[in-house]
């Protein structure tokens, strides 16, 4: 390794020296032109970002004292993406200051999420758009809000664009801990043809081109293959077809757009494992107690936006459909609830998604107004609980056919009260309806329900270097529909829960948060760009649909508070610095003698960065931490922290062709990418062979099993080539 660790150190060097030599070219910038996002007007920031046929931003550099309504938003250019190292699509949204992506699971299956002290799960309260068309799944049968970016292409992405809290009027359901945005080029900045590959099984292919295909009008097409073993000792065997075509077309001042997208992908899972096999050595660190544990999925994609931007007004509206479904297998509690067979469950969710967004924008010159509106339409059928051994169905927990339908109205205001001081208002309206169709009548149900969010935000202007915000408002999340008209466990059809012995009862449809934040933006020329924020969170209930067991948990209000820090640092052009770190703190508000801590909520998060890019060379050096997290209310089990260090290296040997390697955990870090704590049967456990009892015996006489930390290992240290031709 340290031979390694000098040849990056003398890339990153290289590629430093000739960024800054007479002859380097400027740093890239974001020449093509973007597509619009057809979903809800954007935040102030955004709008003036979103310029028909010029890109203004480059990414983190830009100058957003003037433009942005708090110190917790901002956008990643395309060039910030491409110079990381990435294993996974989802690690882009990583490029948001305080956001940590992980994986307890394979490839295929939705990553895990952190942000201001929350444990996202699958994406339950971050909400997130790609092309104008939603990543999170209401009513999901794996976790409501569950956020699959797989069939994202990195290279096809022009920008995100990111805001946090509940403070901006256009983002809605799914948006408490923030939202982020994802837009698609209209023309790339190079046509390219670019192959990797490495150990483990490790291939990737993709084809990516822009051509014109008349006045103003060009075809964008992306195809892509990727197979992944992963470092488990059962491959994955992950295997990924994605394709993307984008039409679009300039009129003067309105551009038009149609986009497909197509995705599928199989894989097997290395799902997380119980810390006492491995003490035991039952198993390895990267072994499995059910190596048939895997899920297929498939995303097909219409959708269609306009967007209208003059001198006084915008307009934008967008609409898709989409077909989407997920065979999920999973093993998380091994011999607990079936000896015999073992507790492998599916989850099915086969959907039609139908939506539409529309905006307006009025501009003067002391404010600019807006009024929009969204309409979505999820049509599941079925979304299914069902047991089974070595993905066979053997069982049935629930099987139910849901309509999910919601219709948001927001209006908001941004206007000049003097000339360094600003504010913002919005108000937005949501109403939902859920109509439920289970196996068990008396789960059945149809319910209406909504709410209403208001929103201020106040920015002073300091002076050129220095801008002040203070904003406040509430969101809200929505619960999953099965949840909410519950009457009866779905499992044994009684009115207690077995687990709680607790009367069964339905969620909340809608629950609201309340947050407020103060910040501050700081830009020092050209090169240094600042953001410091305290906020503040209050949750209704942490009340959710667990779709792993098919019921519903009665939750508690919670508060959470934090601080952020976000520095990019330009020194030269080709050359980036960037520190940033998060702290937060998780509680609930009620009390209850099983403690008061949030499990799984993150404290700490520090990442650090540097690039360089030369003309000949090529480096980035990422290093993540985030840090322990309590397991369970009382806070007497706790992860270990995890540090990981990233670094890709590369040459350029012509103008047009790059060869690079990536090398992620480069120190071979052994740590966890997720922790849970709950309990789970083992053969060897005691409990399993209770003395007296011969052969397996079912939970009620064997316990309840053997509470244990279960892990998901992070990859061992792995190193990926590839080369890129463009034209």
């Amino acid at each position: 390794m340290p031979l390694l660790t000098a040849f990056f150190a003398a890339v990153m060097v290289a590629a430093a020296a000739t960024s800054q030599s007479p002859g380097a070219p400027p740093s890239p910038t974001l020449s093509a032109s973007p597509s619009p996002v057809p979903s809800p007007s954007p935040s102030p920031a955004a709008s003036n970002l979103r310029t028909i046929g010029t890109v203004q931003a480059r990414g983190r550099i830009d100058n957003l004292i003037g433009v942005a309504s708090s110190a917790a938003e901002g956008f990643v250019g395309h060039s910030e993406l491409e110079e990381r190292p990435i294993l996974r699509p989802g690690e882009l949204l990583e490029t948001v200051p305080g956001v940590v992506i992980s994986q307890h699971s394979g490839e295929g299956k939705a990553n895990q999420y952190y942000l201001r002290g929350f444990n996202l799960d699958h994406g339950t309260d971050i909400a997130i758009t790609i092309g104008g068309v939603p990543a999170n799944m209401r009513t999901h049968a794996h976790g409501q809000g569950y956020s699959d970016v797989n069939w994202l292409i990195p290279e096809t992405v022009n920008y995100v664009n990111f805001r946090k809290g509940t403070y901006h009027a256009a983002d809605g359901d799914f948006s408490t801990a923030g939202a982020v945005e994802m837009t698609y080029f209209n023309v790339l900045p190079h046509d390219l043809v670019s192959v990797n590959g490495g150990p483990y099984g490790q291939a990737r292919i993709l084809l990516a081109r822009s051509p014109s295909v008349g006045p103003q009008t060009h075809l964008l097409y992306a195809l892509e293959y990727q197979h992944a073993d992963n470092t488990a000792l059962e491959p994955d065997n992950y295997r990924k077809f994605n394709g993307l075509v984008r039409w679009s077309r300039q009129d003067g001042d309105a551009l038009w757009g149609i986009t497909a997208q197509g995705y599928q992908a199989n894989w097997m899972s290395s799902d997380q494992i119980p810390l006492r096999a491995v003490q035991k050595g039952l198993i390895d660190r990267f072994g499995q107690i059910d190596p048939t544990d895997g899920g297929r999925t498939h995303r097909y994609v219409l959708s269609g936006d306009y967007t209208s931007d003059d001198a006084r007004s915008t307009t934008r509206f967008g609409a898709y459909a989409m077909d989407y479904g997920l065979h999920l297998f999973s093993d998380f509690t091994y011999f607990l609830n079936d000896p015999v067979n073992g507790d492998q469950f599916n989850q099915n969710d086969q959907r039609l998604v139908l939506g539409a967004n529309l905006s307006r924008t009025w501009k003067t010159p002391v404010a600019e107004n807006t009024i929009g509106y969204q309409f979505r339409n999820d049509n599941i059928t079925p979304v299914s609980l069902m047991l089974s051994r070595a993905q066979r169905v053997i069982g049935t927990t629930r099987i139910d056919h849901v309509v999910e339908t919601s219709n948001g109205v927001y209006l908001q205001t941004a206007q000049h009260l003097s000339k360094r001081l600003r504010m913002t208002a919005g108000l937005r309206a949501d109403e939902f309806r859920f109509r439920v169709t289970d196996l068990r009548p008396q789960n059945s149900g149809d319910v209406s329900a909504s709410i209403l969010s208001p929103k201020l935000a106040f920015a002073y202007t300091a002076g050129r270097t220095m801008e002040l915000y203070a904003d406040f408002g509430t969101g809200f999340h929505s619960n999953d529909a099965r949840g909410i008209t519950e009457r009866v466990d779905p499992g044994t059809g009684s009115i207690t829960d077995p687990g709680s012995g607790q009367i069964v009862e339905g969620a909340t449809p809608l629950v609201r948060a309340q947050g407020a934040e103060i910040g501050a933006r700081f830009a020092f020329g050209q090169k240094v760009r600042s953001t410091f924020s305290l906020w503040n969170l209050n949750l209704a209930s942490e009340l959710v649909f667990q779709g792993d067991a098919g019921t519903t948990s009665p939750g508690r209000p919670s508060h959470r508070f934090g601080v952020e820090v976000a520095n990019f640092w330009e020194p030269a052009p080709g050359i980036t610095y960037d520190f940033d770190y998060a702290s937060s703190a998780a509680k609930f508000t009620n009390f209850d003698p099983v403690g008061s801590l949030i499990p799984g909520s993150i404290k700490d998060v520090l990442t650090i960065g540097a690039t360089a890019e030369g003309r000949r060379a090529f480096g980035s050096l990422r290093v993540r931490y985030f840090g322990p997290r309590p397991l369970i209310e009382a806070g007497t089990v706790h992860s270990n922290p995890t540090t990981t260090i990233n670094v890709q290296a590369g040459v350029k040997p012509t103008g047009t062709t790059r060869f690079g390697i990536d090398v992620f955990n480069l120190l071979n870090a052994k740590a966890s990418d997720i922790d849970y704590y709950y309990n789970s049967s083992l053969p060897s456990d005691p409990a399993y062979t209770k003395p007296g009892y011969a052969g397996p015996c079912p939970i009620d006489q064997c316990g309840a099993g053997v509470p244990d930390v279960h892990f998901h290992p992070i990859e061992r240290r792995l190193l990926r080539l590839t080369f890129t031709k463009t034209f």
